[in-house]
């Protein structure tokens, strides 16, 4: 474009500037309303003041035909699925060619591994016919719940042929790809549905599913964290009844589906969208208080919908999640939030400064923010604009965290989500996971931005010139919502490798489906290698330990297996506290506690000096290992080799 076309490009902003002051576009839900009606009650509970109907393509008020989604062009939205199932593929190319056998490398490994066993677990349990809400495959005998935990139910059952056919480690590698389309693609789907261009819902969609908060929690496998389904299909749902758009009754029955299946994608994420919403509603009635009762019945009869599918199907699985069987309550009471710059501006504490603090996990970039604003400061007339920016709010807010604070200082140690610390459900949430909500919301005011500047520049004429400044205006609002975040935190590209070692095939008997086997060094934060052995052994063994939240001996909670003398072994072995020999005693306790534990399988990585100590101890007390290494030792019959040895107790 050359110089001389920079003044008709300056004009051609003022006036769409100057129309969207003057003749604001409300989008609408379905055709039909913006087709039908006639001199009566707009959506907000106004009198439209002139008849609206549809003739040859263009409303005959003057104002172009809006575009309310094309929900029947299939093609268009399969294109922007595409885009973003090419952006997510990019980003974990690395693993395209290992997807059987690799998962993403990072320094918090024992994530990953639980990931890769909830993805085997919930096959195994249903052919099994075993409760899938409990299992005994870790830290047997006793088990853990998986409800009290990240169960992540919903994605092993969507995912579970990939897991039958391909392994669940194929089946985990799929659930990292997907997460970004997921998420992204349900947020494109309603703006679409609240009217959106086609390049602004995919702006959106794009933001929310690669958004840094996402991208940071991707690499871990947390699922239940990642597919962000829910937040914009219940705003979507909750938006319609409250603005008298359809049936409330089926529009109840569809959001109590969905509160279904989100409880059993993550506890967690349900509850932060129900604290965010309940302000919101609470401020959309006060609003609209002289509209009459038609709201407020509304949206009565659509949560009794609700409860009447929510309440029986989640009965049993909220007794197990609150008083069943190992049941546990989390209370995360020092988990950080953001900070208040954090939004604008990436955190030095920010996973793409190469740490692991999740501050940084509420950035959505200064570019975003700034053109979000302008949709309310320009087209606060539109519906989405208002309701939106009270949502982003409210989520910053409570995504602050406990005490109000800059990247330096605590600026105020009280913040309003602190007032309810002590509430059972409130105090397990973290934080700064109301950053994906706030980001979502501004991901829908960017839409409307950038919508409603391609509209107004498409109502100036069908030159060559407006349609070159219409596309550089949306390049440029692309470009300014989407390069920060996409650039700040990237999805690791390294991956790790991971297969069933010969160590411990070797501990676990052929055919024998009640195995007990203990491993060193146990499963942990840093270390999820067993509990992926165990899921590509077909959960042949159970273990001794594992990565879940449990009930200490002391009453507190945490991943510690009940105290033992074997584990104490493993314990001091890890902490490089372990003495060389054990007295006669010392071998007697070690041999009765495996038997009491079940103990059939014992792997050991011989990986240090310390390890090799433990090793030594062993061999003591179980003679000869059955399969040995240069990196691991491992032995099988352990109860026959104890009662074998002769020590007291053993038989």
């Amino acid at each position: 474009m050359c110089n001389t076309d920079l003044p008709f490009c300056i004009s051609i902003v003022q006036r769409v500037i100057n129309r969207s002051a003057f003749y604001p576009v409300e989008m609408e839900l379905h055709a039909d309303r913006a087709i039908g009606r006639q001199n009566g009650l707009s959506g907000d509970g106004q009198k439209s003041g002139q008849t609206v109907f549809y003739k040859g393509g263009v409303l005959q008020s003057g104002i172009q035909r809006l575009d309310l989604g094309d929900v029947r062009r299939w093609s268009i939205h399969l294109a922007a699925i595409a885009v973003l199932l090419a952006f997510s593929v990019l980003q974990c190319r690395s693993m395209l060619g290992a997807l059987s056998f690799s998962i993403p490398a990072s320094r918090f490994s024992g994530d990953a591994g639980e990931g890769v066993w909830y993805m085997a677990w919930l096959p195994f349990a249903l052919g099994h016919g075993l409760d899938p809400f409990i299992s005994h495959l870790q830290f047997a005998p006793a088990g853990f719940n998986l409800l009290s935990n990240t169960g992540m139910l919903f994605p092993a059952l969507l995912l579970s042929p990939i897991t039958v056919t391909a392994g669940p480690v194929a089946a985990f590698d799929v659930g990292l790809i997907a997460a970004p389309v997921v998420s992204g693609g349900c947020l494109y789907f309603v703006c679409r549905r609240l009217g959106t261009s086609w390049a602004g819902g995919l702006i959106a969609g794009t933001l929310f599913g690669f958004s840094p908060y996402l991208m940071f929690e991707a690499p871990f496998g947390h699922f239940n964290l990642t597919w962000l389904f829910f937040a914009p299909l219940a705003y979507y749902l909750l938006r319609r009844i409250l603005l008298d758009q359809g049936s409330a009754s089926r529009q109840g029955l569809a959001l109590g589906a969905l509160v279904v299946v989100q409880y059993f994608t993550s506890t967690e994420i349900l509850l932060d969208c129900v604290i965010v919403a309940v302000p919101m509603t609470l401020i959309f009635l006060a609003r609209h208080f002289r509209d009459g009762p038609r709201v407020p019945k509304r949206l009565l009869i659509a949560l009794s919908c609700a409860s009447l599918v929510a309440v029986p199907l989640l009965a049993y699985p909220l007794w197990v999640t609150l008083a069943g069987p190992y049941h546990v309550l989390l209370n995360p009471a020092k988990a950080s939030g953001i900070t208040l710059s954090n939004p604008a501006w990436p955190s030095v504490n920010s996973p793409s400064a190469g740490r692991t603090a999740r501050i940084g996990s509420g950035y959505v970039g200064a570019g975003a923010i700034v053109v979000a604003a302008a949709a309310l400061f320009w087209w606060r007339q539109v519906r989405e604009v208002v309701h939106c920016a009270v949502g982003a709010l409210i989520a910053f807010v409570l995504a602050l965290g406990l005490s109000i604070r800059t990247a330096r200082s605590v600026l105020l140690r009280t913040s309003p989500i602190a007032w309810f610390a002590h509430v059972p459900l409130i105090r397990a949430i973290t934080p700064y996971r109301f950053s994906s909500l706030m980001v979502m919301f501004i991901a829908l005011l960017c839409a409307t931005t950038i919508s409603q500047v391609s509209r107004r520049s498409a109502e100036l004429g069908p030159s060559r010139r407006v349609a070159v400044v219409r596309w550089s205006t949306s390049v440029l609002l692309a470009t300014a919502v989407l390069v920060p975040p996409l650039l700040t935190d990237r999805f690791p590209s390294r991956v790790e490798h991971v297969e069933l070692p010969a160590a411990v095939s070797a501990a676990v008997t052929p055919g024998e489906r009640n195995a007990t086997v203990a491993v060193y060094p146990g499963v942990g934060v840093v270390n999820g290698d067993p509990l992926i052995w165990q899921a590509l052994c077909s959960m042949s063994f159970r273990l001794t330990d594992g990565y879940a939240f449990i009930r200490e001996p002391d009453g507190a909670i945490g991943f510690t297996p009940p105290p033992s003398i074997t584990n104490i072994l493993f314990a001091a072995a890890q902490l490089g506290t372990l003495r060389p020999g054990l007295t006669r005693a010392a071998r007697a306790a070690v041999a009765d506690d495996l038997r009491r534990s079940e103990v059939s399988g014992l792997v050991l990585l011989v990986n240090g000096a310390y390890a090799r100590r433990l090793d030594q101890d062993m061999r003591q007390v179980l003679g000869p290992p059955t399969f040995q290494s240069a990196s691991s030792d491992s032995w099988d019959n352990v109860a026959l080799k104890v009662a074998a040895r002769g020590f007291p107790g053993s038989r």
